[in-house]
């Protein structure tokens, strides 16, 4: 239970990082705050910071409640990707096929989905005790867990995304070449 307990620092350190990363690569980038604001590296910079504040003190304090934990991975999640973004708009150029900012790109679009689809939902279904009203409720678990697999999967197809309006390919698609 103590081993556990160490996790949750770490976890808020890896979004207060992502946090900062997202600042300074946004603000180093040749990018607008509004192009920023639009492509969600601030609200989800903020979004992912806020969960990532609340899961710590829960996650340290009761390491058994499950709401601490899902708190700290949703805000690693929401800020991976606001970093994610920041750092492609801020390194990369249209059409770049180099593998670290493919697996940027990647981590870009499907970082957020696992937040709104599995985190989030489970948060609320879970509070405030950690644990489901009854046990008839056991079987949204599943099934926000499979939402969230499929809503990260769809996040690899689309050719509108997130990285692809920089002209960023993920891993295992073409970069786009007619970028706007």
């Amino acid at each position: 239970r103590s081993s556990l307990r160490v996790l949750a620092p770490i976890l808020f350190a890896a979004a207060a990082a992502e946090v900062l990363i997202a600042t300074g690569a946004g603000l180093a980038s040749d990018r607008s705050w509004s192009f920023l604001l639009n492509h969600f590296v601030v609200t989800n910079a903020v979004i992912g910071g806020s969960l990532a504040v609340s899961g710590l003190p829960i996650a340290w304090q009761r390491a058994r409640n499950p709401i601490g934990w899902l708190l700290l991975a949703g805000g690693v999640c929401y800020a991976g990707s606001a970093a994610a973004f920041s750092l492609l708009a801020w390194g990369s150029h249209a059409g770049d096929d180099r593998p670290p900012w493919r697996l940027i790109a990647t981590w870009a679009n499907v970082s957020w989905p696992w937040a709104i689809a599995f985190c989030v939902p489970m948060i609320l279904l879970l509070f405030p005790t950690g644990q489901f009203l009854s046990r008839r409720w056991r079987w949204t678990l599943p099934l926000a867990l499979l939402n969230a697999i499929l809503f990260a999967a769809i996040a690899l197809f689309p050719r509108e995304s997130l990285a692809a309006d920089l002209g960023v390919a993920q891993v295992g698609k073409s970069a786009a070449r007619g970028h706007r």
